[in-house]
């Protein structure tokens, strides 16, 4: 069905046109009004009731009407099965007298039953009762909608099969109003382009009022279809993507649409009320991190016979791999996007920029760090015909933490019953140390962890005759390194070191020396209080004669340490003092 708007309204001054609308809408909800107190009668016209049918909350006015009799019973909520039993006492009932109005207030929908009682003697039950049935419904408003065409129209479609209403009457909001049945879509064009309210009556039979509320739809009626305005595109994870613009039309039917490659085709509709200004899309037919996509948003008149289509936005395939870790945490970029439209990416980690890129696509680009603090969040970001594009983000240790390669083995130093050691460089920026080790069991444990470059172990079980540890090292991202290799220390005396010699030619314990041994390497080295050193040897068969620099060293302590690896290829290391006596 057809209808148009009066063309006059093009000709009033805006004063009057104001005064003239709302006085239309004073006159509508007058009309709804009187509608709502359309009256009924009972089986029997003993009472006058101001409906019959109404949304909750629905107030009844009942009104004694019999003429003759005097007082009447009545209750609004009768009992169906035995109305004799029904309750008569407030606030359901009570009792009223000719020309008299009762009020009832029905909060919750559902079907009643009011029973009116004449109690005079030697009536029988039937004589005695008179009744009137309401119907509560729900109260929600008619089951409409309203889209827009181009041409300044709009099209108010109903969904009868789910509302209890016969028919509806409809105030167009430019003074105009009609009933319909509701049978079919009602398509009406306005005089002049604008904004307006649509405002929707559900309607009973005999033209009776539902008193239910109103539908309310605000339309535009527009010359030329609006064009959709795509802002931006996010990526959110493999297979879901967030589509930002410009608020829609709630009159029109829009689309998402997708160029795999072979065309653009309908992806998914956009609800324009529930997602004015963004959408979101997920699909395991997506694939974000591999492939890249054409996107753009379509906009159609309700008639079907217009369209328009917004610009459109290119996302960024986009992902990481790890390379190389062995002096830097090394791995490879890669991403892709459509050429059309392409100027350049910009490379960011968190919200800092780091790069940026003119090739819309590569599949090796090296990046390189020893700090993981480098590697935040990635993204790529790129501009496609005034349409922000933005990449999957990137947690560098999304799937696991890296294994950083193991550092060198610490320095270790026996001094007293007390094991120092100085852990090494490792190449990258580490945060603390874990120190492993490995007890009488021979199973190597977690000592301590330590955030500074040396550690004493003051815990050495007694009876072991060598102690032996390995580190491991953390970053400020949490990646551990793999283990360094075993380093041990001989404990007690089996090197057979003396603690004191005397360089005097006597031939007793003139030389410094180590008992000989199987080394496969073998370092002495011995340092005077100051720490300088004054003798250094990898022979374990040449000692120490107590001459520095050509001349006889003074009386006094020194310091020695000894590194060697013996036939068992396990490293050892100690340390200590040594008298020189003259």
């Amino acid at each position: 069905m057809k209808l148009t708007g009066t063309a006059y309204c093009r000709q009033m001054s805006p004063l009057y046109t104001v005064f003239y609308l709302g006085l239309m809408m004073g006159l509508f909800f007058l009309c709804f009004a009187h509608d709502a107190r359309s009256q009924v009668t009972s089986e029997k016209g003993w009472i006058i009731a101001s409906a019959n049918t109404g949304c909750a909350d629905l107030s009844i006015s009942i009104t004694h009407q019999r003429s003759g009799v005097g007082e009447l019973q009545f209750s609004f909520e009768g009992d169906i099965n035995d109305p004799i039993a029904s309750d008569v006492g407030e606030p359901v009932g009570g009792s009223f007298e000719f020309g008299e109005t009762k009020t009832y207030t029905y909060e919750s929908p559902g079907n009643f039953v009011i029973f009116i009682f004449d109690q005079t003697n030697g009536l029988t039950d039937e004589e005695r009762i008179d009744r009137l049935e309401i119907t509560v419904l729900p109260n929600d408003p008619p089951k409409t909608s309203v889209t827009s065409c181009q041409g300044r129209s709009i099209l108010i479609n109903f969904d009868k099969s789910n509302d209890p209403f016969n028919s509806y009457r409809i105030l167009f909001g430019d003074g105009a109003q009609e009933t319909f049945s509701g049978n079919e879509s009602v398509e009406y064009t306005y005089a002049v382009s604008g904004t307006y309210e649509v405002l929707v009556q559900g309607l009973l039979d005999n033209g009776e009022s539902s008193s239910c509320k109103l539908a309310k739809h605000e339309v535009s009626a527009f010359d030329q279809l609006p064009i959709p305005q795509l802002n931006s595109l996010v990526i959110n994870d493999l297979e879901t993507i967030t589509f930002n613009y410009e608020p829609l039309n709630p009159g029109l039917q829009y689309y998402v649409e997708i160029d795999s490659g072979s065309g653009f085709e309908v992806l998914e509709n956009i609800d324009a009320l529930t997602d004015t200004n963004r959408f979101q899309y997920s699909s395991s037919n997506l694939n974000f991190q591999d492939l890249n996509y054409r996107f753009r948003i379509r906009a159609e008149d309700a008639c079907g016979l217009f369209q328009e289509f917004s610009e459109v936005g290119n996302s960024i395939a986009f992902d990481i791999s790890y390379s190389n870790i062995n002096t830097s945490i090394d791995f490879n970029m890669r991403w892709s996007t459509n050429s059309i439209g392409f100027t350049q990416l910009e490379f960011f980690t968190e919200d800092q920029l780091l790069s940026t890129f003119t090739q819309n696509e590569t599949l090796d680009f090296l990046f390189s760090t020893i700090d993981c603090r480098d590697l935040g969040d990635f993204f790529l970001q790129g501009t496609f015909n005034g349409v922000l594009s933005t990449s999957m983000v990137i947690d560098p240790f999304r799937t696991t933490a890296l294994t950083l390669p193991p550092p060198p083995p610490p320095r270790t130093d026996l001094i007293g019953a007390n094991a120092n050691l100085t852990f090494p460089e490792t190449g990258f920026i580490s945060s603390n140390f874990q120190v492993f080790r490995k007890d009488i069991d021979d199973q190597f444990s977690l000592l301590n962890e330590t955030i500074g470059p040396t550690y004493v172990d003051i815990s050495i079980p007694l009876g072991l005759s060598e102690v032996c540890y390995r580190i491991t090292y953390e970053d400020a991202c949490g990646n551990i390194s793999a283990p360094s290799e075993e380093v041990c220390l001989a404990l007690g005396s089996s090197l057979g070191i003396p603690n004191a010699f005397s360089p005097n030619n006597d031939g007793i314990n003139d030389v410094f020396k180590v008992k000989d041994a199987n080394y496969l390497s073998f370092t002495l080295e011995i340092f005077n209080r100051w720490g300088n050193l004054v003798f250094k040897t990898t022979n374990p068969s040449t000692g120490w004669d107590g001459y520095f620099e050509g001349r006889p060293a003074p009386t006094g302590s020194y310091t020695y340490r000894v590194s060697f690896q013996g036939t068992d290829k396990v490293p050892f290391t100690r340390a200590g003092s040594v008298l020189l006596i003259r």
